[in-house]
């Protein structure tokens, strides 16, 4: 597999046991199976956001308070002038600081760490210091509607705040809209802060579930209970009912050979459980990190573990259905 996605392993598809996330379900008739990080279920995430935008927030269809509250973005603000002033005693501040926020949804969280940040950064910076925040999204409506906030747009007068259409899962460069300057693999000669509270969760992630020694591929269907019943734009998910497959692999194939070796330690050390793998914020972080050549700086809070142990409670994957969903993030691998 090229390590941009899509399937993650060789399948035997020989060894098939079908397990449903609830009891007594209707046969999947109206969903075939495919593997989880191509199922339909990320297509119907997407055109959540697409159609909602900001609204989503504004409306409060997703939650968001934890990872956009005053509190979190001053505590980033501190870490990335931090991050600066060392870049800056080490004689390397000579361009702009990027500080990139992916999935800025309804801005609430950029205007925090803006106010906060900026205070301070004025206090002490010389005269030719400067620093840009790039607020994005994949979906083109809610960028838009960014520019028509009155609480923002000082920000973009004065040179300090830019937006871009970034879609996380597979773009590379971000081309600013304001400055019209194009980000791209090697351009950036600070390392970039990349905050990204409460978006792994919502990129694909794929499947596996582990038993023993052996590893199987996870394989998802969509169903609901009413054929003729279509879904809700404002709650896609609330007639969705999940069915999961696993399918014997015979070898890992990412690019990538340090992700085929941790996920085969982890079935070496891991009782039986499903295990999610955040192939695609790999990917994107990956991509980010080119932009400056060899570093980046993450912030990023969301539903998630970091402990070795945690990753073994899940016999099925803990997805979190409100409009949209979430899915917790393996710290761990990340």
């Amino acid at each position: 597999m090229e390590s941009e996605g899509k399937r993650a392993v060789t399948a035997d598809a020989v060894d098939l046991s079908l397990i449903n996330s609830q009891k007594n379900l209707p046969p999947f008739q109206n969903g075939a199976y495919a593997a989880f990080a191509d199922s339909a279920l990320w297509q119907m995430q997407r055109k959540y956001y697409q159609q909602w935008g900001i609204a989503a927030w504004a409306e409060g269809q997703v939650p968001h308070y934890v990872t956009n509250n005053p509190s979190i973005a001053k505590t980033y603000a501190e870490i990335a002038l931090g991050f600066w002033r060392d870049l800056k005693a080490q004689g390397l501040a000579d361009q702009p600081l990027y500080i990139i926020e992916l999935g800025a949804g309804c801005g609430r969280f950029a205007y925090h760490f803006l106010l906060e940040f900026f205070s301070a950064f004025d206090a002490i910076r010389g005269p030719d210091d400067r620093a840009c925040y790039v607020m994005t999204d994949f979906a083109k409506d809610t960028v838009a509607q960014w520019s028509i906030s009155s609480k923002l747009k000082p920000f973009i007068a004065q040179g300090r705040l830019d937006f871009a259409v970034f879609d996380a899962e597979v773009d590379a460069n971000l081309q600013l809209q304001h400055q019209k300057i194009d980000l791209k693999p090697q351009s950036l000669k600070l390392p970039p802060v990349v905050i990204a509270n409460y978006v792994f969760s919502g990129l694909r992630q794929d499947l596996f579930f582990l038993d023993k020694d052996r590893i199987y591929e996870g394989w998802l269907a969509l169903n609901t209970s009413d054929e003729n019943e279509e879904f809700s734009d404002a709650q896609p998910f609330a007639s969705v009912q999940l069915g999961y497959q696993k399918r014997r692999i015979s070898a890992l194939s990412y690019a990538d050979p340090q992700w085929n070796y941790l996920i085969g330690n982890y079935a070496k050390r891991l009782p039986p459980c499903a295990l999610l793998f955040p192939s695609y914020a790999l990917n994107a972080l990956e991509r980010l990190r080119k932009l400056h050549g060899s570093k980046v700086l993450l912030l990023s809070g969301d539903r998630s573990t970091h402990e070795l142990k945690d990753l073994a409670t899940q016999q099925e994957p803990d997805i979190s259905f409100h409009s949209s969903f979430s899915l917790p993030v393996n710290y761990h691998a990340l």
